[in-house]
């Protein structure tokens, strides 16, 4: 998603943080847990696109923004996740541009994941009893965590799950929801 290539260009200039310790969340032992297959450090503070410090100099003709997904939650409503996987999806971007860089840091807020925030509890996956995963299961009911990746495509973005439709966010991170992609 950067412009001509220039990725490699980046060289010695490394992304630093923002003015709120280090860049896309305030990490601390609370938010970390290790029992899921590694460790698991879940999203503290979403945020628009803020300044990052940038040592070094990047190309002045460098210019894009790099967008990654991943799972940004290992627990709903105090309810731990069985896997991290299971983690609900969020999207970073670093925007660079005149050798300026910013970044930012949402949540995919997904039809599962909107519809446990007016629940007030988890209602999918391992966060959930036994009983309710299988009628889960049975019913064909399953949370679209669009953690895995992002694709571009004519010049719209999606985070992806591999069993589940892409779900559209704009270039700010907002979501805006599952598609077919006119399928």
């Amino acid at each position: 998603l950067f412009e001509r290539g220039n990725i490699g260009k980046i060289g010695p200039a490394l992304l630093r943080g923002h003015r709120d310790g280090p860049y896309l969340a305030g990490i601390d032992e609370a938010h970390q847990r290790s029992d899921i297959g590694g460790v698991q450090i879940d999203l503290t503070r979403e945020h628009g696109y803020e300044k990052l410090e940038v040592e070094g100099k990047f190309p002045h003709d460098l210019r894009g923004t790099l967008y990654r997904a991943g799972p940004a939650l290992s627990e709903r409503f105090g309810r731990p996740y069985g896997h991290v996987f299971e983690g609900d999806g969020a999207i970073c971007a670093v925007r660079i541009g005149e050798g300026v860089a910013s970044g930012a840091h949402r949540l995919i807020r997904s039809e599962g994941f909107v519809r446990e925030e007016a629940a007030g509890q988890a209602l999918y996956q391992t966060a959930v009893s036994w009983p309710k995963q299988v009628a889960n299961n049975l019913l064909g009911r399953a949370k679209n965590t669009a953690n895995t990746s992002v694709m571009e495509w004519h010049g719209e973005l999606y985070a992806l799950m591999e069993n589940a439709r892409p779900t559209a966010f704009d270039r700010e991170l907002t979501t805006i929801g599952e598609t077919t992609l006119g399928g």
